[in-house]
């Protein structure tokens, strides 16, 4: 995972990925950046936007040969 915050001076934004992320698929997602709200803040405000979402693996199964075909 990479992050970064940057500040647009207009509506086009290009960005340099690092050398690891080239001919990966991305996902780009944009939300303004709260620079003035303290790690706590954040972090619970964070929790409460992330909460919302569910994902249960436990019910999924797998074949362990299946790991290592790539």
């Amino acid at each position: 995972m990479w992050s970064q915050t940057l500040t647009p001076t207009s509506r086009k934004l290009t960005v340099e990925v690092p050398e690891a992320l080239v001919n990966q698929p991305l996902e780009v997602v944009l939300i303004p950046a709260q620079l003035s709200v303290d790690r706590e803040t954040r972090r619970r405000q964070l929790h409460a936007f992330f909460g919302q979402f569910q994902a249960d693996a436990g019910r999924l199964k797998y074949e362990r040969a299946e790991l290592h075909e790539r």
